[in-house]
């Protein structure tokens, strides 16, 4: 892909490749594909340009930014809000997109009013906008889907999860295991029907446009864990021009 070439010559990107293990790095390498191409369809389904101009994309529990980082390449004029709680991370991989303000980096917990109020503030000033979370652990998964749900500003969601704990992680074990199914398959489709509110009465449903939601299981990810929960609002309107 020419992103990743751009993505490899770029002021310190060269050196997260040549630090990294292979392994690791390549299975990381098709996780950021598959997110980046989903936020491409995403970004078409509302009528964004092909460059991402006027949209903003939030990055959750973005660990050292290869996401948020690639992204920034593929669709070079996107805004990119990289959010994760850990301050020690080395960065500096991210030196040209930190430093020309296509990605920013927000160190906050998800679970803050503080990050709310951030993705709520952004998503309302873009033209489109969507939330990726990319293997993501425990209690960030359901997070994730509650704040697209309640953001009614939020275009769009990406969610690929790695695991689930607690009494919803004991209670997706519990049900795979009746239905003789895969836990993670199990996990997957617990989190889809969350997202699109199948477990609500159509009276307890939140007002607003409607959302659509799928799964699917991406074989070009190097991982047992390539579910997919892409859920979708239906594009903003933009009012017509006074005449």
């Amino acid at each position: 892909a020419p992103w990743l070439a751009r993505a490899l010559l770029a002021r310190g990107g060269g050196r997260l490749w040549r630090t990294a293990r292979r392994r690791a790095m390549l299975k990381e390498l098709s996780e950021s594909a598959a997110a980046i191409g989903r936020v491409a369809e995403a970004c078409a389904a509302a009528g964004g340009s092909p460059d991402g101009e006027g949209g903003v994309v939030f990055d959750i529990a973005a660990g050292r930014g290869l996401t948020s980082m690639l992204l920034a390449y593929a669709l070079p004029k996107l805004r990119i809000v990289m959010v994760d709680i850990d301050d020690k991370m080395d960065l500096s991989h991210l030196a040209e997109v930190l430093e020309d303000g296509r990605v920013r980096y927000f160190r906050l917990s998800v679970f803050t009013e503080a990050f709310e109020q951030l993705v709520a503030n952004e998503a309302a000033a873009a033209t489109w906008s969507c939330t990726v979370g990319t293997h993501l652990c425990g209690s960030l998964s359901p997070r994730l889907v509650t704040v697209f749900s309640t953001i009614e500003a939020l275009g769009s969601m990406i969610l690929s999860p790695c695991c689930l704990k607690g009494w919803m992680g004991r209670d997706v074990q519990r049900r795979a295991k009746e239905a003789g199914c895969s836990p993670y398959a199990t996990l997957c489709e617990t989190l889809r029907a969350l997202a699109a509110g199948d477990d609500l009465a159509a009276t307890e449903r939140p007002a607003g446009a409607p959302i659509e939601v799928t799964l699917a299981f991406d074989a070009s990810v190097l991982s047992p864990k390539n579910g997919y929960v892409v859920a979708a609002r239906a594009p903003k309107r933009r009012r017509p021009p006074l005449r």
